[in-house]
């Protein structure tokens, strides 16, 4: 091979940390509902619905300028984002 088009860095155990991404992303819910309801003299009581969106899975790209002799290969760090749509019931 004389080229290479495309590299991707990928995690071990990715499942555990898209879950550990939904549990930060339902806990960023809560407290952002929790000060919405108290900000109306109001409490949170029960979750009525939960939506999950699309997964995010990637890393920062960080370009090797074409003009320089060989390829350089910069790691970054990989992000994964998860979305949810919460409704409570205040």
């Amino acid at each position: 091979a004389t080229s290479i088009e495309y590299i991707q860095f990928g995690l071990q155990d990715q499942k555990r940390y898209e879950l550990d991404s939904l549990k930060l992303a339902m806990r960023d819910a809560q407290a952002k509902a929790t000060v919405i309801a108290e900000s109306v003299g109001r409490t949170l009581k029960r979750v009525i619905k939960v939506t999950e969106g699309q997964y995010s899975i990637g890393s920062e790209k960080q370009a090797a300028d074409d003009r320089q002799p060989g390829t350089e290969i910069f790691p970054s760090p990989v992000i994964i984002t998860a979305n949810l749509t919460v409704t409570y019931e205040f």
